[in-house]
């Protein structure tokens, strides 16, 4: 005899209410819209980019190989010089650089789009792959939810503007984790075609996220580990089909996987090993020395680091948490609870390696964009799981009100900077939006008191708000249904204005180095190269007179008497194409005048015609000289 319980009587007698949104219950016929999603907003970020010192040093290892013939450059770059110079990035995963590469040589080293083409690529397949994904996970509607927020995410998006691995690592990942979803969900044996590109997707994250690889794993231990507990329950399905998902059958799946996926990417990693020992994994999981990802107190950089990259999702993405743990623990729902326990791990690993990664003092900025990718996309796909349980009139007009209190008072008090913190705001062409925010600030007025003052100002607020709503719309679907429309709307509205504003990173050194670039491409017989500063060059000038000339020989000296270019200029007598001067200075603005001796003690007088239009760099002007060397008259020798 069946007995049924009193919970579930009174959730029958319930009519359940209608959806905000009936028509994504087709969302499958909305698929077109996929591609679109995947496509017009990388692009709209690729053509509002600008150039990182972290862009910079992606590009001088990129084009370091493009402009190689030698096996080693590419397979091993940390001893391919001979000690002539250190390639940068030498121990970081090498797919992204052999791609840039590749696409440097098929096109030009100093094209703008070859630096970016593949990280272009990358990001569209990314919100791809993240669809189906979320299929997997819990079906069409979800899926559509998490595409539109992922296709308008900011901090995403960016891995479109720079040549760093971060949309190429998180596609595999994901890619990865979507193979053995659909493995586990589909397949009777222990193989599958899901579950082998599964592995050549862990395999190739192997080689484009480096160490990311080890906690997709864990992942998928933890996915597993809710997918034995769900097989064990009591459910409509086949013996054979739980059989083969418990225990030691799931756990041989995943070995024969990660197999898959060591002897596809794996390898380099063993090799780098075997022949630079511990050097090569301190630098692989940190990155190098030489780029701190950032001081100050460690909670304000972690608050920070949550403004930006949750943005105007941040009161989403905590509704989403509280929702996913509780309909975790229901009973009812077990059939999506696999999906859950996912989604949540992922979280909580990628959190916890974070927060790890942000306490040591060894962290480099290098690698650090592709570990903040890697929380962004468990975060996005809370979002909008409390975006479905919205639509699906599962969270109360309180809980949504919450969240919205939550986002805003979370940026009133860490605003998202334009550019998401990446770029100098003294830089941009606009103000940052925190100098609107900081002015509501009471001048002259201790810290501790304006905290004080703003805390109170939202709890007023917000109780005052609550109120009103429980008045407005107790009892009244009608009005309920309108609210809940308007807070998302509100949602959208913010999360699309904050990212697609920040996104646009245009910089007014961008357009000088974009006009340098456009004076200088038609020079191509230049053979040397120098940069004459007192202060150390830009990353990003010398990455672009780089990519102009990757075969000429460069240096950097403090002064135009320094004894590498006298010494130099001495030795030379007949040199073979030109010869250019960079000098970035703002001290002295003369046109400089050498006199040296060649190895025949005739003296020689060592001009420098002008090239090109002065530019205004960081604050410096950067004058350019073709270096021009003729020997004395006979009666000025005497």
């Amino acid at each position: 005899m069946a007995f049924v319980e009193d919970r579930q009587l009174l959730e029958l007698s319930n009519s359940p209410k209608k959806a905000l949104f009936p028509v994504l219950n087709r969302a499958e016929a909305m698929s077109p819209w996929i591609v679109l999603l995947a496509l017009i907003p990388p692009l709209y970020v690729m053509v509002n980019r600008t150039l990182t010192p972290l862009d910079a040093l992606w590009g001088l290892k990129a084009v370091a190989m493009a402009s190689s013939d030698s096996p080693s450059v590419w397979l091993d770059p940390a001893s391919s010089s001979d000690g002539e110079k250190d390639l940068p990035l030498k121990w970081q995963p090498p797919l992204s650089s052999w791609l840039v590469a590749g696409v440097m040589r098929q096109t030009a080293t100093y094209r703008p789009l070859a630096l970016v083409l593949v990280s272009l690529f990358a990001t569209s397949g990314l919100i791809v792959c993240v669809f189906g994904l979320a299929d997997r996970l819990r079906g069409p509607e979800y899926a559509w939810w998490t595409v539109c927020l992922l296709a308008l995410h900011g901090p995403v998006l960016q891995g479109a503007q720079t040549p760093a691995p971060v949309s190429l690592a998180l596609t595999f990942a994901v890619a990865a984790c979507w193979g053995f979803v659909a493995h586990s969900q589909d397949a009777k044996r222990l193989f599958s075609v899901q579950l082998g590109w599964g592995g050549v997707a862990l395999g190739l994250c192997f080689l484009a996220g480096g160490p990311i690889t080890f906690v997709v794993v864990a992942i998928l231990l933890l996915y597993l580990l809710a997918l034995s507990r769900e097989a064990k329950l009591p459910k409509k399905t086949t013996g054979k089909v739980r059989r083969a998902w418990k225990g030691k059958a799931a756990l041989q799946s995943l070995a024969l996987m990660l197999g898959i996926g060591i002897l596809i990417g794996g390898w380099w990693t063993i090799w780098m090993f075997y022949r630079h020992g511990q050097a090569f994994l301190s630098g692989w999981f940190v990155g190098p020395s030489y780029l701190p990802a950032g001081s100050g107190r460690v909670l304000e950089r972690l608050l920070s680091d949550v403004s930006q990259l949750g943005g105007a999702l941040i009161g989403l993405i905590g509704l989403g948490g509280w929702v996913g743990v509780k309909l975790l623990r229901q009973p009812s729902v077990e059939s999506k609870r696999p999906g859950l326990a996912l989604i949540l791990s992922w979280m909580g690993c990628a959190g916890l390696v974070w927060v790890c990664l942000r306490l040591s003092p060894h962290h480099s900025n290098a690698f650090s964009v592709v570990w903040r990718g890697f929380c962004l996309i468990p975060a996005i796909l809370l979002a909008a799981l409390a975006i479905e349980q919205i639509d699906l009139r599962r969270i109360g007009y309180f809980g949504v009100l919450f969240g919205l209190c939550l986002t805003i008072g979370f940026l009133f008090f860490w605003p998202v900077q334009i550019g998401f913190g990446l770029v100098p705001n003294s830089e941009l062409l606009w103000q940052s939006a925190r100098s609107v925010v900081q002015g509501f600030s009471i001048p002259n007025t201790p810290w501790v008191l304006l905290l004080l003052w703003r805390v109170v100002f939202l709890l007023t607020l917000g109780s005052v708000i609550s109120w009103l709503m429980w008045r407005v719309l107790k009892n009244n679907d009608n009005r309920q249904r309108v609210f809940l429309g308007i807070a998302l709307g509100v949602f959208f509205v913010l999360h699309g204005l904050l990212n697609l504003w920040g996104v646009r990173q245009t910089t007014l050194n961008d357009q000088a180095l974009s006009k340098l670039l456009e004076e200088m491409v038609a020079k191509d017989d230049v053979t040397r190269w120098t940069i004459v500063t007192p202060n150390r060059s830009p990353l990003m000038l010398r990455f672009v007179l780089t990519s102009l000339w990757p075969h000429a020989e460069s240096m950097e000296i403090n002064s135009w008497y320094d004894s590498q270019l006298t010494d130099e200029i001495s030795r030379d007598e007949s040199s073979e194409g030109d010869h250019i001067v960079f000098d970035w200075n703002d001290r002295d603005l003369r046109t400089p005048i050498l006199r040296v001796t060649d190895p025949e003690d005739r003296p020689h007088i060592v001009e420098f015609p002008s090239v090109g239009s002065p530019q205004i760099l960081w604050n410096h002007r950067l004058r350019i000289y073709r270096l021009f060397d003729r020997p004395l008259p006979e009666h000025r020798t005497r």
